[in-house]
């Protein structure tokens, strides 16, 4: 069974991700090659183990020093 999220990448167009079952916030940031960005869920902050769930939206941001 497949996992569809959608994925947003430091303000670039939202998309539409199939993953895996059981698919984590790692693997998809390996998908989008979004090495060294902050990962939220929905709007809160996750680990990277983080286990994705049909329809959840996923942005990552470029970290800003000092935030």
């Amino acid at each position: 069974m497949a996992t569809i999220v959608i994925a947003i990448k430091a303000g670039a167009p939202k998309q539409s991700v199939t993953l895996g079952d059981k698919a984590t916030v790692a693997q998809l940031r390996s998908n989008l090659q979004a090495d060294k960005m902050l990962a939220s869920v929905n709007g809160d902050s996750v680990q990277e183990d983080t286990e994705l769930a049909d329809g959840d939206v996923v942005t990552f941001t470029e970290q800003v020093k000092g935030a």
